[in-house]
């Protein structure tokens, strides 16, 4: 019925010896490949003290202040991160925000406004206090509940912020 043998699930011996020389072909490409590499790193480093044995002491000691610096702004870059400022597009399909502040404040449905929407640069940042919640987004109500206040800066020409 079929034009070709019905295919076995398993292996023969030979097919098993076959990918077992291949993985161990390229198990061993991978090993000389990280030896070549530990050998450029090496001979990079003792190049480098080479060098540095043949300058003067006083600028050895400012070659090792700058490897130094170097090296801890490398490290910097990769290890050590900072929080930063998130610039960016935010968008929530669903989030809710109620006022907990001490004063009234009327927001939207003041004289039947029913959304908000501020474009470009505003001279003022714009703070909510208050409880934020999602309904549709179990993972960001996790974050929203922890929130009090939020501030939100419009700086760019571009800025947006659209209430609803």
């Amino acid at each position: 019925m079929y034009p070709h043998p019905k295919p076995s699930h398993k292996t023969n011996p030979r097919r098993r010896k076959q990918i077992w020389q291949w993985v161990k072909k390229l198990l061993t490409a991978i090993l000389a490949l990280i030896q070549l590499l530990v050998g450029l790193l090496t001979r990079v480093f003792l190049g480098l003290i080479s060098q540095l044995s043949k300058v003067q002491r006083r600028n050895q000691i400012l070659a090792i202040i700058l490897l130094l610096i170097w090296t801890a702004i490398i490290l910097g870059y990769f290890v050590f991160q900072g929080s930063y400022t998130f610039e960016g597009y935010l968008l929530v399909e669903e989030m809710s925000f109620t006022y907990t502040g001490g004063e009234n404040r009327r927001f939207l449905n003041t004289r039947d406004i029913k959304n908000l929407d501020l474009k470009g640069s505003q001279p003022q940042s714009l703070v909510l206090t208050g409880k934020f919640s999602s309904d549709l987004d179990p993972q960001l109500n996790e974050k929203l509940s922890q929130l009090k206040q939020l501030t939100i800066e419009l700086p760019y020409p571009k800025s947006r912020l659209i209430f609803t």
